[in-house]
């Protein structure tokens, strides 16, 4: 079969790859830990999955406005104002299938055969291939654990050419849970308006799991950049949504319409039924979503208590998100693997009974990146089972 050049060296998510990997070992009886899905495990909040059932009660169910119903628009209008204190007309937001489709309307809707993408690394493992398809390039820059992973302004400029088309900012980050600080969104907007071409991509969707220190938005201290700024956001992560799949963004009117010019002729509207859970979600009780946050801080420092004694894992805890990033290329000499060998630590891993994701999909080999999203019984028995590969020992756990 002939296929199109634009999924050459593309392939299906590693981390859907690993959970499918589980699952079947799951029905064949064998036990697995599992650190590795970037999805709450608790329910979604009982007043959103009302606002669905009445929805469904009420008969709307037919097809929804491409862009989105009036009231989900409403509410994200409000939301970015009482969050943010920016405000964005009706014409600004599009509603879509999750916000991963947001990103990939935008670059669809933007890219030509070879335009350029700055992506920090390490980054999240959809964001090079997204831009693949949409025939666009992927350039990096590198972030580093001793900076907490913040974006160098000098090293942004360096990685801007003619060619660039956007930049993309994931804060709090995935894998790395880092959030920029005020200083690194002022040098990247000084940056930014000496390369007029350049757009910004904000991927906000984990904004509202934050530890430490509140997260702001590159408009917030540089609103001039607006005209080339999209924020993309949804209620999966805050809200305990990820199989409603409802993702939006904010942006200038004419890269909206652009954008739904693409939704329009791949999946149109997103399900009225999840749009009408959406509204509840952003305008309703938030006490769930701000329990939720304090129960992955707690989980946090769990994590951070148990690698804290692992020989050779060093690690940054995260300001927010549900990740930590473990740099394990100390530790891996030591059980006869290379430094950048952690796709073969966790196989060694996935043996002893606990998944976790390789920092190689991530542009970070030589880490791992688990995930706090489950419970805290999970989470240490877990842990002991990475401390025991990591000291090479082959105990039946």
């Amino acid at each position: 079969m002939s296929l199109s050049r634009r999924i050459e060296g593309v392939g299906t998510s590693i981390i859907l790859a690993m959970l499918e990997k589980e699952a079947t070992l799951r029905e064949q009886g064998i036990e697995i830990i599992s650190l590795t899905a970037g999805e709450p495990d608790f329910p979604t909040p009982r007043h959103v999955v009302a606002a669905a059932r009445v929805a469904m009660d009420k008969g709307d169910t037919r097809y929804p406005p491409l862009t989105g119903t009036a009231a989900l628009k409403q509410a994200i209008i409000g939301k970015f104002i009482s969050d943010y204190g920016l405000e964005f007309g009706l014409r600004s937001i599009i509603v879509s299938t999750g916000s991963k489709q947001a990103i990939y309307n935008a670059f669809m809707a933007t890219l030509d055969q070879g335009d350029e993408v700055v992506i920090p690394k390490p980054y999240w493992t959809s964001y090079p291939d997204m831009v693949r398809v949409a025939a666009g390039v992927p350039i990096f820059v590198e972030t580093h654990v001793s900076q907490r992973f913040q974006l160098d302004a000098d090293l942004l400029n360096h990685a801007i050419s003619p060619r660039t088309k956007w930049i993309l900012l994931n804060s709090p980050g995935n894998p790395t849970g880092a959030i920029y600080n005020e200083e690194t969104l002022r040098g990247v907007a000084e940056v930014l308006r000496r390369h007029q071409h350049v757009r910004i991509l904000c991927d906000d969707i984990y904004e509202h799991i934050a530890f430490e220190q509140p997260v702001r938005n590159i408009l917030q201290v540089a609103p001039d950049l607006g005209d080339r700024c999209l924020i993309v956001n949804g209620v999966s992560k805050a809200y305990a949504m990820t199989g409603w799949r409802l993702g939006y963004a904010a942006g200038p009117p004419e890269l909206i319409q652009a954008m739904a010019v693409i939704q329009s002729q791949s999946t149109s509207g997103a399900s009225t039924l999840s749009q009408a859970a959406a509204v509840a979600a952003l305008t309703g009780p938030q006490e769930d979503r701000i329990a939720a946050c304090e129960a992955y801080r707690r989980r946090r420092d769990l994590v951070a208590s148990h690698l804290l004694r692992i020989h050779g894992l060093d690690f940054t805890p995260p300001d927010g998100a549900f990740y930590v990033l473990v740099d394990c290329r100390e530790a891996l000499p030591e059980i006869g693997l290379r430094k950048d060998e952690d796709p073969a630590f966790v196989a060694r891993l996935f043996e002893a009974g606990v998944a976790v994701i390789p920092g190689t999909a991530f542009g970070a080999p030589g880490f791992i990146r688990l995930s706090f999203a489950t419970a805290d019984a999970q989470i240490e028995r877990g842990l002991v089972r990475l401390a025991t590969v990591v000291a090479g020992r082959s105990d039946s756990l």
